[in-house]
């Protein structure tokens, strides 16, 4: 197996996180570019929500803000 995940349960010290504006096609680049699926939302310093690759992945690509949940 080539590829395998970081970590299946376990704690991030310095995750990646993305802000409740960025857009799908961001998202999907970052998505590409850090070979993860998914990023916690963080707003004013505080976790808003997560979004993963199941909340963009079935949608056409557009430059439309995310919905973070």
């Amino acid at each position: 197996m080539a590829k395998v995940k970081r970590y299946e349960s376990g704690v991030l010290r310095d995750p990646l996180t993305v802000s409740p504006d960025i857009t799908v096609r961001e998202l999907q680049a970052l998505t590409q570019l850090h070979k993860v699926s998914g990023f916690p939302v963080v707003e004013g310093g505080r976790v808003v929500g997560m979004v993963t690759n199941r909340d963009y992945r079935s949608r056409p690509i557009s430059t439309r803000r995310c919905a973070a949940s």
